[in-house]
């Protein structure tokens, strides 16, 4: 969001996450109870995991996850989740689910676990992207959500893992 004016005179510079053991030790420091979970939420970076800790986001974000995982497992109506979402914001709602399926990506790739799934989900989040870019135009966001997660049940439906 800077001018290019400043921004042809930065550099970038790309600072990774550490490992979970290290953020997870810095956060118990920081008085935080469940550091794992708050990691996992967070992508696993410990500053964004700590503020989490201290708002009401983390409430919303777990119950965001816990409605993915629900939906997945054909245990939840997507409407119903489609509507408590639009109350989360759908943009940021859309948001926390992409970070939900990179983590999930990352960690099947991380324990070389390669199936059909995999070629899905990285299906799936390139329909979330899209939809983000629809999210500032003339559309009931409620309807994109369901479609949205009609779409998520359907991905397992069809490949009988839920």
């Amino acid at each position: 969001r800077l001018p290019a004016t400043i921004r042809s005179r930065c550099v970038a510079a790309a600072f990774r996450a550490p490992d979970a053991g290290t953020a997870t030790v810095w956060l118990r420091e920081r008085g935080v109870a469940d550091p794992k979970a708050l990691l996992e939420l967070a992508g696993g970076a410990p500053l964004i995991a700590l503020s989490l800790e201290k708002s009401s986001e983390r409430e919303q974000r777990l119950q965001l996850a816990n409605d993915i995982e629900t939906l997945r497992r054909g245990a939840d109506d997507p409407l119903r989740c489609a509507t408590r979402w639009k109350g989360y914001g759908v943009e940021r709602a859309l948001s926390w689910f992409q970070s939900h399926i990179a983590a999930t990506i990352q960690r099947q790739m991380i324990e070389q676990k390669i199936d059909p799934q995999l070629r899905d989900l990285f299906h799936y989040f390139d329909v979330l992207s899209e939809a983000k870019s629809l999210v500032q135009g003339p559309l009931d966001e409620v309807l994109l959500l369901e479609d949205l997660l009609i779409r998520w049940v359907r991905v397992f439906r069809s490949a009988g893992l839920n």
